[in-house]
């Protein structure tokens, strides 16, 4: 009698638990909004205490700073000059030759050379 009892009442509470955890309604997007920025501003405040005793305790932080040249300008020649190397790959092989002067045979059988400008 008494483990029916407490099958029972074991019965009974989880049913209790379980109620009791599905009808608790989450807020709604608005509420939840205000309560994060309200979370959000003490830490913030937080922040700010720890932020002024820890500068009041260390004194201020120095300030970095770079070293700067100045130098005036003045007009003048701007030259400008890249060497490159390097090789040439292709597809086919093409010959390139320079244009030269040719002799050719004139209509009578003399070999005719190009106008040197001799006269």
């Amino acid at each position: 009698m008494k483990s029916n009892k407490m099958h029972s009442l074991f019965l009974v509470l989880i049913t209790a638990a379980l109620l009791a955890a599905c009808s608790a309604a989450s807020p709604d997007k608005k509420t939840q909004l205000e309560n994060l920025k309200n979370d959000a501003a003490k830490l913030n405040q937080q922040i700010q205490k720890l932020q002024s005793e820890i500068s009041a305790e260390s004194g201020p932080e120095p300030v970095k700073t770079k070293d700067v040249a100045i130098v005036s300008l003045k007009q003048g020649k701007f030259d400008h000059y890249v060497q490159t190397q390097g090789s040439i790959e292709s597809i086919e092989n093409i010959q390139v030759s320079s244009k030269t002067a040719s002799i050719r045979c004139g209509g009578r059988g003399r070999f005719q050379g190009p106008d040197l400008g001799a006269g």
